[in-house]
């Protein structure tokens, strides 16, 4: 292999690398602005949203626990 080819596969490699880096970042920058916009808004992310949604839903179709009707025998 020559020098110059040596030098094209590894100026790929950098760059690939660079490129690699930038995406990262940018995947941080939005992950911490999507966390600010969340605390700004006092909501949580949306899978807990939607787990508290199916706490409430689930509790007003099974009903609480004072609303249950006595079962006992008698």
């Amino acid at each position: 292999m020559s020098e110059e080819t040596k030098r094209i596969i590894v100026g790929d490699h950098m760059n690939d690398l660079l490129r690699e880096g930038r995406e990262h970042r940018l995947e941080h920058e939005l992950r911490a602005a999507a966390s600010a916009r969340t605390a700004a808004t006092g909501h949580g992310p949306a899978r807990v949203r939607l787990g508290h949604w199916l706490i409430v839903v689930g509790s007003a179709v099974a009903g609480t626990t004072a609303e249950a009707p006595d079962r006992s025998p008698g």
